[in-house]
């Protein structure tokens, strides 16, 4: 999981007014380019690309193309959740599917090959590891979710401890339940 995960817009141009579909797409990752713009307004859908990528937020924009005035829908898409789920007990293969089934991009981590193996979790991708080896292997962005389900106090806490330490957005220890239980 420590490629780099990142946002995607996907450009596709359209005509309102004359119900023309100029079925015009582009797919825009980092500099990569996937398939062609209209050279005339290429320098100028590239501009709001980049606005709609620093706002994050799609836009409706109108551009002049061998004069009539056509539409471009910049869709701005962030990558799927990355969820880590330290821990590979029974408990942990019904959140592994449902995330799976979500589209997100799952990750078992667990210090045990017995339990975090690929016929366990066929939708994952597996780290035996122990807890101060885990975070290298990781990508941490604001689409990181860690789930910290091992059933063992001395993983929990050595991992906990480290992943403090990071901008992980999301970080999950115990049962609802316990958690308002312990605190306070």
């Amino acid at each position: 999981m420590n490629g780099e995960r990142e946002n995607v817009v996907i450009v596709a141009l359209f005509s309102l007014n004359t119900k023309t579909q100029l079925g015009t797409r582009s797919t825009i990752k980092n500099e990569n380019r996937l398939g062609n713009l209209p050279t005339s307004i290429t320098s100028e859908i590239l501009a709001d690309v980049q606005e709609v990528l620093d706002s994050e937020e799609s836009e409706l924009k109108n551009y002049k193309f061998e004069n009539e005035l056509i539409d471009g829908f910049i869709e701005f898409i962030k990558p799927p959740i990355a969820l880590v789920i330290a821990g590979a007990g029974n408990d942990a293969q019904p959140l592994a599917t449902i995330a799976h089934l979500l589209g997100w991009q799952v990750t078992i981590a667990d210090g045990r090959p017995t339990h975090a193996t690929l016929q366990r979790f066929p939708n994952a991708k597996i780290l035996v590891t122990k807890p101060a080896q885990l975070l290298p292997h990781l990508n941490i962005d604001t689409q990181t979710a860690i789930v910290l389900m091992t059933h063992n106090y001395n993983y929990d806490t050595e991992l906990l401890g480290l992943l403090l330490q990071t901008d992980v957005p999301y970080r999950r220890i115990g049962t609802e339940e316990k958690t308002f239980t312990n605190a306070g």
